[in-house]
């Protein structure tokens, strides 16, 4: 294996770790306020939404955590892409009302790496 290949169980070892540290902060009691988006988690979550217009609800979490946005962001913001994608006619019949999809956690993290490089090079970096 190469030096920054993930596979699964690391994966998941290291999202483990992510939820029981978010599980401790007790975000929960704090109030609804909206969630400003950075320009990087924006095009992450529309690379997502270009493979799965319905994660799942795992899938949502996973991310939410990659990105380090709650999670209520992130539901809320597919919800309201595929609204914006339906009333632009740009979404099929197939994906309106469509099951849920899982990703891999190593395929999230695969995205966010390529759209970490895209950054990296419009930034000179």
């Amino acid at each position: 294996m190469r030096k920054n290949d993930f596979d699964v169980r690391e994966m998941n070892a290291a999202l483990g770790i992510l939820k029981l540290a978010r599980e401790g902060r007790g975000d929960s009691d704090e109030p609804d306020t909206r969630t400003r988006k950075t320009t990087f988690q924006m095009m992450v979550l529309k690379e997502v939404f270009k493979i799965a217009p319905h994660p799942s609800t795992l899938t949502k979490a996973d991310l939410a955590l990659m990105i380090k946005l709650p999670l209520k962001a992130v539901q809320i913001w597919f919800q309201n892409e595929r609204s914006r994608k339906e009333r632009g006619g740009r979404l099929g019949k197939r994906t309106r009302g469509g099951k849920s999809e899982s990703i891999d956690p190593v395929r999230l993290f695969k995205v966010i790496m390529k759209v970490l490089e895209k950054n990296r090079e419009g930034l000179g970096f």
